[in-house]
């Protein structure tokens, strides 16, 4: 696939109202949710819309030997292009809690069967961790 291609799959899930789901919508922060989950900072979903369809990022995509979620295959990292147009791109956000406790400096966009396209914030060393484990496989630069 294209990076024109699956940044216009983004931008339609964007203007569906599917790419950011309430668990890492951060107006949601309020909700405890039963595991750790990340949220976007308010910044960055603000901008997120326009951030995503001006492309101006670069893609890394994985494969997936074994998917989180039955009908997962898809697992993209946006690298920045110098730097995001927000300070910090999400947080993470311990188990029943509503404050965050860790910044993430990645935004990552996956496919599900289910949930279609959707965004959420990672650090970068969460994903160096699960390439060296075998749960993502790199595939290409976009």
């Amino acid at each position: 696939m294209k990076k024109d291609e699956i940044v216009g799959q983004w931008s339609d899930a964007l203007d569906s109202g599917s790419f950011l789901t309430r668990k890492h919508d951060p107006t949601n922060l309020s909700i405890e949710w039963g595991g750790f989950r990340t949220v976007l900072s308010p910044e960055a979903a603000a901008s997120l819309n326009t951030y995503i369809k001006s492309g101006d990022y670069g893609i890394r995509a994985f494969d997936q030997p074994q998917p989180k979620y039955s009908g997962g295959s898809g697992f993209f990292e946006i690298v920045p292009s110098g730097s995001y147009p927000f300070s910090v791109p999400g947080s993470g956000v311990q188990s029943g809690s509503t404050v965050p406790s860790t910044s993430c400096d990645r935004l990552v966009v996956v496919w599900g069967q289910k949930q279609g396209w959707h965004i959420y914030a990672e650090h970068s060393a969460q994903i160096s961790a699960k390439i060296a484990s075998g749960e993502l496989i790199p595939n290409c630069n976009l």
